[in-house]
């Protein structure tokens, strides 16, 4: 789904090679469907030993920004999501399935219209702060 998203919305993306493992979806590919595109081999990735990352440790500030978006956009999500689950995830002042918060705000995104759309002019810095790494 992500990739057919990429072709319809940032066709100009689909020869950018991703990082780390293979599409799932491009075993056989060319074997199924010999008209389709597929996309180029993926870049190998140099393992780090993990660590921190603002998408999977959103903290506070950006917690706010994708409940904002989120729980403004319920009307429009309530079809394919409970409400009350989604008030439920973003409860807590720092979102602890910070995954699902960022595929609700992106479809949020989406069918509300506000991507694809017009960038957005005048948003206030969001400061991410990187936990501390003795805790």
């Amino acid at each position: 789904m992500i990739y057919t998203l990429i072709l319809r919305f940032a066709p100009q993306l689909r020869e950018v090679p991703i990082e780390g493992k293979p599409w799932r979806f491009t075993d056989g590919l060319q074997k199924r469907w010999p008209w389709s595109h597929v996309p180029p081999p993926s870049m190998p990735t140099q393992k780090s030993g993990g660590g921190w990352s603002w998408r999977t440790s959103p903290g506070p500030d950006l917690t706010a920004v994708l409940r904002e978006q989120v729980l403004g956009s319920l009307d429009a999500l309530a079809p394919i999501v409970n409400p009350d689950e989604v008030r439920a995830l973003f409860a807590d002042p720092v979102v602890k399935k910070p995954g699902t918060a960022w595929h609700l705000y992106t479809v949020a995104a989406m069918l509300t219209g506000l991507y694809p759309g017009k960038q957005p002019e005048g948003l206030e810095q969001i400061t991410v702060s990187r936990p501390d790494p003795g805790r």
